[in-house]
């Protein structure tokens, strides 16, 4: 099976010690931030932001992931990356300049050959780990399936804006970049809005901080980072992070278990 790129396998946490803390700066921040979440994108998502009436960026930003998550969900009827893997072999689809560079960012990883491909689908629907219907495929059905995961197959039309699967039965699957893309995205509109200083957190799995903690005048942020194999231990270590983006990919909360082995989500 191929193996995912993926930058830690642990979980993060943010340990938001300015939230209790009196001690803001001369940014005029709040010392109670605003804080809003919602679950989309197959996870829990919530925005924390400590600028002063950004009440409605806030509440824009999840929107941004809500309508990423009607783009790209493999499952969900009339989404645009369902669209594109029904037509695969048949016809390219005309996708929106989001969605076209999500796709188009994914192929040039995919290109890097570093065991990553965001064809992946075709075996990824087969174990379809993390829904009640999972279950462990066998070996020959994992060999059948593989002749369908090449990159090599999307074929792009920049002009007209379209995707296309040249491979009949080849699928996309977007699990890996999708919600690391969306928080930058998320990010984005926060900062153009005049947010300065927050966090996004998509399932702890992605994490943006944007500027600096507002504890002590401006210290970095501190992300913790959990121990993968011991759940009763607080942190298997820190981060000191400013304005900056942590991806990981967890192999303990998500995965089927079948004859006391433990499979991971991440093929």
């Amino acid at each position: 099976m191929k193996k995912l790129f993926i930058f830690l396998t642990t979980a993060v946490s943010i340990f938001l010690l300015a939230a209790c803390s009196s001690n803001t700066d001369a940014r005029n921040l709040l010392e109670q931030p605003i804080k809003k979440d919602a679950t989309t994108m197959g996870t829990y998502i919530q925005v924390t932001v400590y600028d002063k009436g950004k009440e409605k960026a806030v509440e824009e930003a999840l929107k941004i992931a809500e309508k990423y998550d009607d783009w790209i969900s493999v499952d969900k009827a009339g989404s645009v990356i369902a669209e594109i893997n029904d037509k695969a072999g048949l016809q390219p689809v005309k996708v929106n300049s989001d969605i076209y560079e999500l796709i188009k960012l994914g192929y040039n990883y995919s290109a890097k050959n570093m065991g990553y491909d965001i064809t992946i689908g075709p075996l990824s629907k087969l174990w379809n780990i993390g829904f009640p219907d999972a279950r462990k495929p066998e070996q020959a059905e994992i060999n059948a399936v593989l002749p369908l995961i090449n990159h090599q197959f999307l074929e792009f039309d920049e002009q007209k804006s379209t995707v296309y699967l040249s491979q009949k039965g080849a699928k996309l699957d977007l699990g890996s970049i999708a919600k690391g893309y969306t928080a930058m995205k998320m990010v984005e509109y926060l900062k153009n809005n005049g947010v300065t200083t927050g966090i996004v957190d998509l399932g702890s799995s992605s994490i943006y901080v944007i500027g600096q903690s507002p504890r002590n005048g401006g210290d970095p942020w501190t992300i913790a980072i959990k121990d993968p194999n011991d759940s009763e231990k607080s942190q298997l270590g820190i981060l000191k992070a400013r304005d900056q983006h942590v991806n990981t990919s967890g192999i303990y909360e998500r995965y089927l278990e079948v004859g006391g082995h433990r499979y991971s989500h991440i093929l």
